[in-house]
């Protein structure tokens, strides 16, 4: 399994209403029962220790409950499935109350594969509901309270705003949106508090004079004014290098909320979330932990009563248990090295073309740059323009998509017009299309027959048909990068190879076609 997601917070001990464990234990309860497709039976016990449960269609529930000197905790791991037939998600929240009777909440968010394929699961962070549920009803202690709500700033609280960036005291990141001269906020400060719940403050100016406020203490480069956003993390002082804090400015904000009005939250979860998932304090409690503290306290119990079967049978599980964690450290390693050697090689070829007076192949290397499936569609129309037709029917998002991987759609456009314009013209031969294109370009899956009785059906024409050279052309041929039903996380690509123009007509780019089942 691999952690997408990591949140970690105490709860403010104000009244009103003042937490609890079991007021809280209850309320993650309530969104687990919540959640599509969750059937629990009455009368199962989910406040101490429920072994692994079946819910629903691949989904499992299992609670936890420890009491001893280190406080009492309770857990819930949620298993449900994704849209991809042996992908699974599974939700981690501990609530732990400590000796000192504070109140720490605990979340996690792992995607992974149960299935034998070697296919890597591509997903993005997004922030479990429960995490926006508990901030909603009990507010976060710190200098400000963590909330799921922005937080206005007029010039009057600057000086609290400069406190709570520079406070050595601050574990979470600071999201501070400024206005426009003419006092527009171009990012939308309730959506990005609903992004960011548990994992920074968002304080959004309520005028243009809180950044000239803050522009009285700190430089320009570590500012943030006309209408732009900026990520102050943990450690910041107005000595910081501004590079170590990003900065969207206004154009950056117009592009990416133009292609979808989350759009701008999504990425800077991705940034936070990079940084939690590898951030471990000791007042997180993951999962595991709360087992290591329920077993500890067994095999204490256990020598007590000098029952050796027990103790065997206990040790066993903790050795399972922690090769289990180290498998799954040595699997993240991987994967980090992996992104690292990727990056590495890239800066080298880009450098090396700049040396070289290459332009044009530095700008080809560096697709990083590629911001969205509107600059991706035009860079596979620059390099392939008598292998591909770009035919967008009336369905079709295409240019502006928001999905959030554009230079994915580069990878899968370029296969098309590389490999499988071959195999089709007769010029390289390939038995297993749909094999090739999965083990060539990762997070695709290819199906190259769509149903014939859904592509006629008068409802549903249009969304499988493109005119080509005046002629209707059917689009069988279909491209899937994940079944996640956000349109910022998947994107189909529908298409069909054009005997007559020896071409790949490309017809439709956005979510599910619509058929009989939607």
């Amino acid at each position: 399994m691999r952690t997408v997601y990591r949140a970690n917070f105490q709860l403010s001990d104000q009244p009103d209403p003042k937490p609890s464990l079991e007021a809280v234990s209850l309320l993650v309860i309530e969104w687990a029962s919540s959640r599509r497709g969750i059937r629990i039976q009455p009368g199962t016990d989910l406040s101490a220790n429920q072994a692994a449960t079946n819910v629903g269609v691949r989904s499992e529930i299992e609670t936890r409950y420890y009491e001893g000197a280190i406080g009492t905790a309770w857990g819930l791991r949620l298993t449900t499935p994704d849209e991809e037939p042996d992908v699974v998600w599974v939700t981690e929240t501990t609530v732990h109350r400590r000796p000192d009777h504070t109140i720490w909440i605990s979340c996690s968010l792992q995607v992974g594969r149960q299935g034998e394929y070697l296919t890597p699961v591509v997903r993005f962070p997004s922030r479990p509901g429960v995490v926006e549920r508990i901030l909603s009803k009990f507010a976060g202690k710190g200098i400000l309270p963590l909330t799921s709500k922005p937080i206005g700033c007029t010039p009057e609280n600057v000086p609290l705003l400069l406190q709570l960036l520079e406070s050595p005291s601050r574990r979470h990141p600071v999201v501070f949106v400024s206005t426009t001269s003419e006092g527009e906020v171009l990012a939308d400060g309730v959506k990005l508090a609903d992004h960011l719940a548990g994992l920074a403050y968002v304080i959004v100016a309520q005028e243009e004079a809180v950044s000239e406020q803050l522009g009285m203490t700190l430089s320009d480069r570590l500012n943030c004014f006309h209408g732009g956003v900026r990520l102050y993390w943990p450690g910041f002082s107005r000595r910081s290098s501004p590079y170590d804090h990003p900065l969207w400015i206004r154009s950056k904000i117009v592009a990416l909320t133009e292609h979808h009005p989350a759009r701008l939250g999504s990425e800077i979860l991705n940034r936070i979330a990079s940084v939690s998932v590898f951030t471990s304090s000791s007042s997180f409690v993951p999962w595991s932990r709360l087992s290591e503290w329920q077993r500890a306290s067994a095999i204490e119990q256990a020598k007590m009563e000098n029952n050796q079967g027990e103790l065997l049978t206990l040790f066993e599980d903790t050795n399972r248990d922690l090769e289990a964690q180290v498998q799954q450290l040595r699997m993240a390693l991987e994967e980090r090295a992996q992104d690292a050697a990727k990056y590495r090689n890239l800066a080298a070829t880009y450098r090396l073309a700049l040396e070289s007076g290459d332009r044009t192949e530095a700008e080809e290397t560096l697709e990083t740059s590629i911001d969205s499936v509107a600059e991706a569609l035009a860079a596979a129309a620059r390099e392939y323009p008598d292998r591909l037709a770009f035919c967008w029917n009336s369905k079709s998002e295409d240019e502006q998509s928001p999905f959030e991987d554009p230079a994915a759609v580069l990878a899968a456009l370029r296969w098309l017009a590389t490999e499988y314009f071959d195999a089709r013209n007769g010029t390289k031969l390939c038995s297993d299309l749909p094999k090739a294109f999965r083990e060539n370009v990762t997070g695709w899956s290819y199906e190259p027959h769509q149903s014939k009785l859904t592509m006629n059906h008068r409802k549903h024409r249009d969304w499988y048909h493109a005119n080509h050279n005046g002629r209707e052309i059917s689009l069988p041929g279909h491209l899937r990068y994940t079944s996640n039903t956000d349109a910022r996380h998947s994107v189909r690509i529908a298409f069909a190879w054009d005997v007559e123009t020896k071409k790949i007509v490309l017809g439709y780019l956005g979510q599910h076609q619509q058929n009989a089942a939607s």
